[in-house]
């Protein structure tokens, strides 16, 4: 709502997360023929987490640290487990999550995911990658927030408070 500058048309409802919290959400359908194929050129399309294809060489590579976050706000997730461990994960194709495991591992030295787990789902399968170590997590906090201007603030929150605590 605050990104759109408008309360018009905008469906708020609430959804449990897999940590059993709940949390406001909002739907906003918008109907254009142009937007929708703007959006498919970039491999935004219906059910995006089982279908996306990645195109790197649409995105210029001052670029892809927000084509990285605005994945993980749309297919990702950030949560403290229950041994107290931050968890950041990203959902998606095989190869959207592929390009997202070697990109922040020459970019950042993260740790290199020689296998990827997969998710269930309607369509296809969904790939994981995930992040747990305490290097890893910080290097990917800072990389995807530092100096951000739009981002999902539930998920920046959670990360967030956790590094803050150490």
């Amino acid at each position: 709502r605050q990104l759109l500058g408008t309360t018009n048309n905008i469906i708020e409802t609430k959804k449990t997360l897999l940590d059993g919290s709940i949390h406001k959400c909002y739907r906003l359908t918008v109907k254009s023929d142009i937007m929708a194929a703007d959006l498919a050129r970039y491999g935004i399309v219906p059910n995006k987490s089982s279908k996306m294809k990645i195109y790197p060489s649409l995105i210029p590579k001052s670029l892809f640290r927000h084509f990285i976050r605005g994945i993980f706000d749309g297919n990702g997730s950030a949560h403290v487990d229950k041994n107290k461990q931050l968890r950041i994960k990203f959902y998606g194709t095989y190869d959207v999550v592929q390009f997202i495991n070697h990109y922040l591992w020459q970019e950042l030295d993260v740790t290199y995911r020689n296998e990827l787990s997969i998710s269930s789902s309607l369509y296809q399968p969904v790939y994981q990658l995930e992040y747990s170590k305490w290097d890893d997590v910080n290097k990917i906090a800072a990389y995807l927030y530092d100096g951000a201007t739009v981002f999902l603030g539930r998920k920046r929150e959670v990360i967030c408070n956790f590094l803050a605590q150490r």
